[in-house]
């Protein structure tokens, strides 16, 4: 591979028809996020997806009172909610947790303390049925309340900070390598298995590595966008 090769953006993806996704899986690892939680819940409850979600949670033994918070907004809000337990307290091993319970035709991972429009769960859902990709996506924003986050965001999203693949496009849809979280058919986790639990870190690239060269696709599509306040 050249140069110019490796550093072109991604081919644009044309629209493939796929089944309909009625349900979906929203699955998040927890540990002490209770100064997220009710935001999280809230952005849940406001989504405008025009069908079934239901919330797995896998709590690596939170001590900050993250369940009872938790539990409770989702009865204010109405949200169907389930929560594991993580002993391992891994996100790997969290996300497996939810995984191995998930009843939808589309599982969305999530992360506590990233924020999500009203259009992210309809968005997702949409890209999937459209490319029929195993997996899709969108924009990673980096956000922050405190001088220290803003300056972590503000890293990140430079070239040098780990998530500037995600400017590849501020439009249209994009076969990549991969996207952040990610909206998984549940194909993609009989293509490739589940995720690394010896990982601590950066158990999504890897396995979304596992999913490509099993022959699933991964798409981006620029219009979603997810909200993200580093820790």
């Amino acid at each position: 591979m050249n140069a110019q090769e490796a550093t072109a953006p991604p081919a644009p993806v044309a629209a493939a028809a796929a089944e309909k996704i009625r349900r979906i899986s929203v699955v998040a690892p927890m540990w002490n996020e209770a100064r997220h939680i009710e935001q999280l819940v809230a952005d849940l409850a406001a989504q405008d997806f025009d069908g079934e979600v239901e919330l797995l949670v896998a709590d690596g033994r939170s001590d900050d009172g993250s369940v009872e918070l938790l539990t409770r907004a989702a009865e204010r809000h109405g949200v169907d909610l389930k929560v594991f337990d993580n002993p391992a307290r891994w996100v790997s091993a969290g996300l497996n947790a939810c995984i191995r319970e998930a009843t939808g035709d589309l599982i969305v991972r999530i992360d506590c303390h990233s924020g999500y429009p009203p259009d992210y769960l309809r968005l997702c859902a949409a890209v999937a049925e459209e490319t029929s990709a195993e997996n899709v996506g969108g924009i990673f924003v980096p956000t922050g309340g405190t001088g220290l986050e803003r300056a972590v965001g503000t890293a990140m999203d430079s070239p040098f900070g780990g998530i500037h693949w995600t400017r590849y496009g501020d439009e249209g849809r994009h076969e990549v390598d991969t996207v952040p979280y990610g909206a998984f058919r549940p194909r993609a986790f009989e293509l490739a298995g589940l995720f690394d639990e010896s990982l601590v870190r950066n158990q999504d690239d890897e396995f979304n590595f596992r999913l490509r060269r099993a022959g699933g696709r991964i798409v981006l599509d620029a219009s979603i966008r997810i909200y993200y306040t580093p820790r």
